[in-house]
């Protein structure tokens, strides 16, 4: 099998938005309890996003494979992490992804 995930951990801009985000409403006085919210909410979708990629792999036959963070296996047969894949288009409304 050949793997196409570098496994080197969080993305710069899985960091770098979430920590802006999070200083902004520290400044802004927000209540503590929200920002905790927001913060795990965040943690969350990184550690979701680390998951499908740290799994993912191509399978002998060219379809890629990964686990989702609910541990179900999902399959493509193109590389969902390149633009316009899988991943691309998830959450964005645009129907993409049949």
């Amino acid at each position: 099998m050949t793997s196409t995930c570098s496994h080197l951990g969080l993305g710069l801009k899985s960091v770098i938005g979430p920590t802006i985000f999070l200083a902004f409403m520290a400044f802004s006085g927000t209540e503590p309890a929200m920002m905790g919210l927001v913060g795990l909410f965040l943690a969350f979708q990184a550690w979701a996003d680390f998951r499908r990629r740290s799994t993912l792999h191509q399978r002998d036959d060219g379809i890629y494979v990964w686990v989702e963070w609910h541990g179900g296996t999902r399959c493509s047969a193109t590389d969902p992490s390149e633009p316009g894949g899988e991943w691309d288009s998830d959450g964005d409304g645009d129907g993409g992804g049949d």
